[in-house]
């Protein structure tokens, strides 16, 4: 959507899909993705849930990290349990569903006119995988007001999300 100032993108109607095939359309929203400290692992034995549905709504996320960054952590989180899906695994997805619903026409801003300052923020969760012992780092750059960030090979990717085809399911 244009606005005098810039560019607005989102994804409402792709969330709002989202919630009601879920059939939660009608929940009470939440005000964050992820619980403060959760940490899930499948070292408790816990009720398993349906893999193929959970690995369904898993598999939904990620194309809104384009323009709801804020999900990038719940989104990488809980696709570390698509093969054994537990119910704490299940109900932590809800939530990310129910932070959707909160705002699910939020997206990111490009103005129009932008500035030239380079700006760095990094974030990380040392030993936060207990399953890998890994630790998850993640940071993003700006320039001006714009997000882009250095990929693997060295090249800089713009995140400036391509339209997509219209394409009926």
């Amino acid at each position: 959507m244009g606005t005098k100032d810039g560019l607005v993108l989102s994804q409402r109607k792709y969330t709002l899909d989202i919630l009601e095939d879920s059939g939660i359309l009608g929940c009470r929203p939440c005000s964050f993705p992820m619980e403060r400290n959760l940490k899930l692992d499948n070292e408790e034995e816990d009720d398993h849930v349906d893999a193929s549905e959970y690995r369904r709504l898993i598999g939904r996320f990620p194309y809104l990290q384009a323009t709801r960054p804020d999900l990038a952590y719940s989104i990488n989180v809980l696709s570390q349990f698509v093969l054994d899906p537990q119910q704490r695994h299940f109900d932590a997805a809800m939530r990310v569903l129910r932070d959707l619903k909160a705002i699910p026409g939020q997206g990111i801003f490009f103005p129009k006119e932008g500035g030239t300052e380079l700006v760095a923020y990094c974030d990380a969760d040392w030993l936060g995988c207990s399953i890998t012992r890994r630790s998850r780092t993640g940071y993003i750059l700006l320039l001006g007001e714009l997000p882009f960030h250095r990929n693997q090979r060295n090249s800089w990717l713009f995140l400036a999300p391509r339209p997509k085809p219209n394409i009926a399911p």
